[in-house]
């Protein structure tokens, strides 16, 4: 809920619901994860979509070292390991070497998402395990550390993201709960419901058919959800992703003629 209120855009609001204001490509926010231990990671999130791109940890308490997914370009990778974790002393492997998409990450964990635990228990337990984890042992240490960030992603990102997996979160923080059919679809839709919700009809909530199409969310149990109107969703969502305002249309006079011009 706080960071949501730090991330949101107060000028606008989709029927209650804030869009995250506009951010730079390379501005992040730390967040610290601890377990019981003391043991804790940071992780590094970029605030124009909250994005989780890296992390940190004291390797047995000790050294600090950093781990980043892989990003967008080179250019982009290179500024982000050189000015995130000023403090950490690996150099050669910071890069995990694959994108941080839910695919991606459930491949190189070696199970499907639907069976990872959310909750402080799992949290606590991989932190703990990457923080002892020999990282030269690697397809060990590749399995924990993609396991920790399906874990992470989905319990700090997703929960701003999204009230319903927040709530979620609350209710089953220390049983934990495995995510459930709602769950996994609002994390695949997040762009998608974001620009229905914000291209509905102010008045009506309805939602147009073309934002419609290819967006199938299902409930708890894997019924599919029908969706037409805003107020069908709003109460999951928490916070919007950032998409440009729709430019106003604006009179341009073309002075060779004088012919006054409509421009996108």
């Amino acid at each position: 809920g706080d960071l949501r209120e730090k991330l949101k855009d107060p000028k606008r609001v989709y029927f209650g619901v804030p869009m995250i204001q506009q951010f730079p490509r390379l501005q992040y926010m730390y967040v610290e994860l601890k377990s019981a231990q003391e043991n804790s990671i940071t992780l590094a999130i970029r605030m124009s979509d909250l994005y989780v791109e890296g992390y940190s940890y004291k390797y047995r308490g000790q050294q600090l070292r950093a781990r980043f997914l892989k990003l967008e370009s080179t250019t982009v990778q290179q500024q982000v390991e050189k000015n995130l974790f000023t403090d950490a002393v690996n150099t050669d492997d910071k890069n995990i070497g694959y994108e941080g998409s839910y695919d991606k990450l459930e491949a190189k964990a070696e199970l499907n998402i639907m069976n990872l635990k959310l909750g402080s228990e799992r949290l606590e337990t991989y932190i703990n395990e990457i923080t002892y984890k020999d990282y030269n042992k690697r397809p060990e240490f590749i399995r924990t550390e993609a396991r920790l960030l399906l874990i992470v992603i989905q319990m700090v990102s997703e929960a701003i993201r999204f009230k319903y997996i927040e709530g979620k979160i609350k209710d089953n923080f220390y049983q934990g709960f495995a995510p459930d059919y709602t769950t996994i679809d609002l994390e695949k839709n997040w762009e998608k419901l974001s620009k229905a919700i914000a291209k509905a009809n102010p008045t009506t909530g309805a939602i147009p058919q073309n934002e419609l199409n290819n967006l199938k969310i299902r409930d708890a149990q894997g019924k599919l959800r029908t969706i037409r109107n805003v107020y069908d969703i709003i109460g999951d969502m928490g916070l919007l992703k950032y998409l440009a305002p729709s430019s106003p249309k604006w009179l341009m006079m073309q002075q060779v003629d004088n012919v006054a011009v409509w421009e996108e």
